[in-house]
This record gives C-alpha cells, structure tokens and sequence, in this order.
C-alpha cells in the first residue's frame, strides 16, 4: 500500500491524485505500517496533498524513526541539515545508509559532495553511491554515469558513462534513458548513434517522460535518427505540453506562430507562450513581450509589452534587457527615459558577457 502511494507522488502525469495518495497513507497508517510514517510526514512537509504543516510531518517522522523505519530517517535528517541540525540529521542518514537504504546512502554521497554536515569529501562520496549502485539503486547509477562522463574522481570514459547510463535505463529510469538518448545523439566519449538514441528517446517518451517527449519532437521535426514528421512532433509536444513541460509550451508556440507541422495560429502561439511565461520563464515572458509589442495572437499593447519585457530582463534575459533599452531610448510603451535606456543597455552588455564567460569555463 505504501509503495503503491510513492510510485503515485513520482508520477509526472497530469491524473495523478495526491488526495488518493493521502487516503492510501492514512489506511497504512491505521494498518501499523511503519513505512507509512515517513512517507505521510514527508507529504505534511512538503504540501503535497494535505496542507504544509512541519509540525505535522517531524511528529510522525520522529515515530517513523522510532520504528526503525530507514525513509523516515532519511527525510528528518534531511530536514534536520537544512534547519542547521546538521548534526542529528546527519547522524540519522547515516545510520539509515548502514541499514543499506540506498536513498540515504544517495543522501550521504550528495552530503559528501558538497559538504554539507560533513567535511567536503568527493570520493567518499563517489564510495557511497557505489554501495547504491550494488542495490540496484538508478539514481546512484546516473550519478556515477555522470562522473565518468566528465572525469570526476574517476578517468574521463563514455564507454564507461553510457553503461551506467543503460544499466539504469534498462531498470526503467526514464531519467537515464533520456541521457542515453543524449550521449548517443552527441557522441559524447562514444560513438554517434541517431538510430539507438530516438530507441530511447522513444522508450522514455512511452512512459510519460515530458523531456523525453520533447527531444523526440526534435528528432521528428529535423528527421534525426527517424524520417521527418512533422506532425508527429507536434502531436509529442502537445502530449508534453499537458505535462506542463515549459520548453514544450515553447517549442509548439513556435510551431503554431510559424506554421510548422500545424496551421498558423497566432492566438494559439500566444496562449502557450503565456502558459510558459506564467512558471516564470524568460524566454517564454520575452516571447509574450514581442506578442503584445506586434499585436501577434494578441491585441497591441505596448504598456503590457514593457511590463512583461521587464520581469523577463529580471530574471537575466538579454533579449529583454535590450527591448527594454530600445522602449526607454524611443519612448515605446514608457515614457522616454535615455537614463533608463542607458542602464538596461549597459546592463544587458554585462549579463552577455557573463554567459559568455560562463560557456568558456564550462566548455559548452
């Protein structure tokens, strides 16, 4: 029953009932299974299904624990660092990853990572998700993935990465199959393979994976690794768009603004901008900016233009730092400012040339 309800709040989809999730508990609960605790108390901490309430979630969190359960000390702990009670909490992730909970083992490794509650250590924590990876744990064998895709702590080897990544996806995690899909589209450290990365682009967008949904609705737009439909992108994006999938909302938005795969619709184009740019995306709130600027799917309002150019510009958007700069300069939708104008040009200067920093430290 208690699994039954964390298989339910893991779900992506747009069905999922946490209210249901909370009935499922609450039976657990009255059945004494101890495994119920943490689960329902993680509920109560997060809001998920019954309304926030920590005092709630720690009270049966601290019976969790005090039945030994391993979930219960993993969240409480977690909850304990982040509240500063590093101590405790480590202590009780700790003794829950000796009890060979790979989560808590997960946990530890993470801790070790970054230094957090304990004495920054990346090797220690690379040994930790090692043990993970010996239960079968997927999210340890993405993380290990991942070390050797960049040579952390271990030799730089995409062979090595992309087994990791495909023992993980054959385990059935979507998020390891979506980086399979992009090891294999890009050749990184390995061989290119089109074919073998849309097979699992395929197989995580069939489970309900809205990334996985997306980058197959690239594949078909550009006809990578499978013939090119148009209409078989946007009927994935749209099936990812009803997971709320932001880039998705994009991406169809730009389908519909330019025709591409269904007919020109500009309101539409405009509805899904609008959609992405209420989840606070900025290119989505730039994209809005420029509807509302040309009158695109829209009525013209260059007041509303601005608006949505500046909270967009807030979250470090060139594009929109720069329309900012023009409407200031030109008195579009504000009153001329050239002062204004000055400071969001100098502005987006300064916020190119940091990305651009950012790209060459990275290397991306």
């Amino acid at each position: 029953m208690v699994q039954l309800a964390r298989c339910m709040l893991d779900r992506c989809d747009a069905e999922k009932n946490d209210t249901e999730v909370i009935q499922l508990l609450q039976r657990a609960l009255d059945a004494e299974n101890r495994q119920a605790f943490g689960v329902l108390g993680q509920c109560y901490l997060e809001g998920t299904g019954v309304a926030k309430d920590d005092k709630e979630g720690i009270k049966l969190l601290r019976k969790g624990v005090g039945l030994s359960d391993n979930h219960s000390m993993v969240v409480l702990g977690r909850y304990l660092i982040e509240a500063n009670e590093e101590k405790e909490g480590i202590n009780l992730v700790q003794k829950a990853a000796e009890a060979d909970e790979s989560e808590a083992m997960i946990q530890l490794g993470m801790y070790y990572e970054v230094g957090k509650g304990v004495s920054k250590d990346t090797e220690v924590a690379l040994s930790w998700y090692r043990k993970a990876a010996e239960l079968n744990d997927e999210v340890a064998m993405v993380k290990i993935g991942r070390r050797y895709l960049v040579g952390l702590d271990v030799k730089r080897d995409g062979v090595e990465a992309l087994k990791w990544f495909t023992r993980a996806a054959e385990l059935g995690s979507t998020k390891a199959m979506c980086l399979c899909f992009k090891q294999l589209l890009e050749g990184e450290g390995i061989e290119k393979n089109e074919a073998a990365a849309v097979k699992w682009g395929m197989r995580a967008a069939d489970l309900g994976d809205p990334i996985a949904m997306r980058n197959l609705a690239s594949c078909y737009s550009k006809g990578v690794g499978i013939a090119k439909d148009w209409n078989q992108a946007t009927q994935w994006l749209e099936r990812a768009a009803k997971l709320n999938d932001v880039k998705a909302c994009i991406m169809l938005a730009g389908c519909y603004m330019n025709g591409e795969g269904v007919p020109k619709d500009e309101i539409k184009a405009f509805q899904y901008y609008r959609r992405a740019a209420e989840r606070s995306d900025k290119l989505a709130m730039y994209c809005v900016g420029q509807c509302y600027e040309e009158g695109n799917g829209v009525s013209l309002n260059l007041s509303e233009a601005t608006k949505w150019y500046r909270k967009s510009a807030d979250l470090g958007s060139v594009d929109s730092m720069q329309a900012l700069s023009l409407c200031y300069s030109v008195g579009k939708g504000v009153p001329m400012n050239l002062a204004e104008a000055e400071k969001w040009r100098k502005k987006a200067e300064e916020q190119e040339a940091k990305e651009k920093g950012a790209i060459i430290q990275t290397g991306k």
